[in-house]
């Protein structure tokens, strides 16, 4: 389910570039196609450039394109539409293949350049729940299976480069066309978590639209917990658009939600095709429950299944998860289901696994150096971890420069993307005044990076402004002496420690007998205001221990250079 396409780079010439294919759309034959199947046929649909006049290639069974499946051979194409049939081909299996253009027909004239793709070929899926009017959380094994929906019945699955699209066109609401992974997630654990990001493909023939990512699936999805989304104008009622329920032997069973009827506040709300929704589901599995919370963009909502009785009980474990559509397109960005612990559980509301990680096909060297280092890769093939993301994909890296709001100095420490799961940060650099950053998009579709509270992008950290003024008044004076009032201000004292100790030393000074020398000594053109000198010259009574500071220096030339010195005595 899913496989990643493959892409060489080359140097190529402009007439070369005038003939290049992009990847093909393959449709399975449904025809006599059941679940004991072991070989299947299908179709590869090209759609080629006008320059284009057929089309050559081969199909291969593994990786490194060894051995050969068949040969692709379309002679001639018809409007710039061209169609290989195949046969032998194994559900589920993956294939890879190249395919290249050429001017002129049979294969013949001025070429392209080779283009490599993958495809799979899906697995066999029956239909996935009947819908019954049950509106509580109980079974009484009575419920009536819907029709069965085989698929290909007005149904396409598709590979793309990044997306995993399901097409349904059910003309019974309860049908559903689902497609069944193995994940190989060990069930031991009690604590698990699965996502997706989806959305729907806006036509003009319809707005209705909906589908399901389910958990802990057996069968052809004839037993699972789903979470099923569907577009406002297929809803019936206030809360139905996003809901959580469980399949029982191919019949549906709502669980009771914390969702509510009577206040919008507990709905998810507008759902709206063309727009990415993000899906995150958190489990929790004791004994007699089973306890689910769905987070779709954000907004959560919570349900638990409760074993009741023997015909009513909760599902078991499993690894598989599903991904299904009843009726218009939805397309799948990722899946990903992980085993987690206690902790991770219950810090689910603030911190998203799956968050600004990417398997291992999602960078790749086909677009040039790897540029990126550093960013977090799930190892998807481990039994506590699967993810997998539909085709290499080509992110966007945006550079931008802020600056701050207000023009006061900062004190930054880190960037954070707030609600914004779809963006990750490879690195930025944070001043003063204003930041720099390198923002890869997350997700494999348009992300929205804005001012608005969910998407705003932040920088975290402290504000310099100038404090309060500070002031200190001194006290310790004798009350029976003439006070002589001094006042100095200075921006470089900011604590009330440093004022008291200013005024101490300034009353020091004050206290004592101020003198002031001016004196000729041998040049000295190292010397400099400020200075601390002492003066050993027992005529004016000066003895090493007093100490002067020099508040002035002048040099002068006469018959040699020659430096005059004034300074004020100071005491510590």
């Amino acid at each position: 389910m899913g496989a990643w396409d493959d892409y060489r780079s080359e140097t190529i010439s402009e007439a070369q570039r005038l003939l290049l294919l992009s990847n093909p759309l393959f449709d399975v034959d449904t025809t006599n196609f059941t679940a004991s199947s072991t070989s299947v046929g299908g179709t590869l649909t090209f759609n080629a450039p006008s320059n284009v006049l057929s089309i050559r290639g081969q199909v291969y069974t593994d990786y490194i394109f060894s051995t050969i499946k068949d040969n692709i051979i379309i002679n001639s194409l018809s409007n710039g539409v061209g169609q290989f049939t195949i046969s032998g081909l194994t559900p589920g299996k993956t294939y890879y293949a190249r395919s290249i253009g050429y001017a002129a027909s049979a294969g013949t004239g001025q070429s392209g350049s080779y283009n490599y793709f993958s495809f799979v070929v899906p697995a066999y899926s029956s239909d996935l729940f009947g819908k019954t009017e049950t509106p509580e959380d109980t079974y009484d094994g009575e419920e009536v299976p819907a029709a069965v929906l085989l698929p290909g019945e007005s149904t396409k699955i598709a590979i793309s480069k990044s997306l995993f699209s399901i097409h349904a066109e059910n003309t019974n609401a309860n049908s559903y066309c689902a497609a069944v992974k193995d994940t190989g997630l060990a069930t031991t654990s009690n604590y698990y978590a699965f996502g997706t990001t989806l959305y729907f493909t806006s036509t003009e023939s319809t707005s209705l639209q909906s589908g399901a990512f389910g958990f802990f699936v057996s069968g052809t999805s004839s037993n699972g917990y789903f979470i099923k989304i569907k577009t406002t104008a297929n809803a019936k009622s206030n809360g139905d658009e996003f809901s959580i329920g469980k399949v029982v032997k191919n019949s549906q069973k709502v669980i009771t939600d914390s969702q509510s009827v009577t206040n919008a506040k507990n709905n998810v709300g507008s759902i709206t095709a063309a727009v990415p929704y993000k899906v995150d589901v958190r489990v929790k599995v004791t004994s007699t429950k089973v306890y689910i919370s769905a987070y779709i963009n954000g907004f959560k909502i919570t349900a638990t299944d409760t074993h009741v009785s023997t015909s009513n009980t909760i599902l078991p474990k499993t690894s598989k998860i599903s991904l299904a559509v009843n009726m218009g397109t939805i397309n799948f960005d990722y899946v990903y289901a992980l085993a987690i612990t206690e902790d991770q559980y219950k810090t689910a509301d603030l911190e998203n696994i799956y968050g600004s990680q990417f398997s291992k096909s999602s960078f790749s060297l086909a677009y040039g150096d790897m540029l990126a280092s550093g960013i977090d890769q799930i190892d998807s093939q481990t039994s506590t971890r699967y993810v997998e993301e539909f085709g290499s994909v080509a992110r966007e890296l945006r550079v931008f420069s802020s600056k701050y709001q207000d023009q006061e100095p900062k004190l930054p420490k880190y960037m954070y993307n707030n609600l914004n799961n779809s963006v990750a940060f490879l690195g930025y650099d944070l001043t003063s005044f204003g930041a720099t950053a390198y923002i890869l998009n997350a997700a494999g579709v348009t992300t929205e990076v804005s001012s608005s509270d969910g998407t705003k992008l932040s920088v975290f950290g402290n504000s310099l402004m100038k404090s309060e003024d500070l002031v200190y008044f001194d006290e310790e004076t004798n009350k029976y002496e003439i006070k002589e009032q001094m006042t100095m201000d200075s921006t470089w004292i900011q604590n009330p420690g440093d004022a008291k100790k200013l005024s101490d030393w300034i009353k020091t000074q004050w206290s004592k007998r101020q003198r002031v020398i001016d004196m000729t000594v041998l040049a000295n053109p190292t010397i400099s205001v400020g200075d601390i000198v002492t003066v050993d010259y027992p005529y004016q009574d000066l003895t090493v221990s007093d100490k002067f500071v020099i508040t002035n220096v002048r040099q002068s030339w006469s018959d040699g250079l020659e430096t005059t010195l004034t300074a004020r005595s100071i005491y510590s």
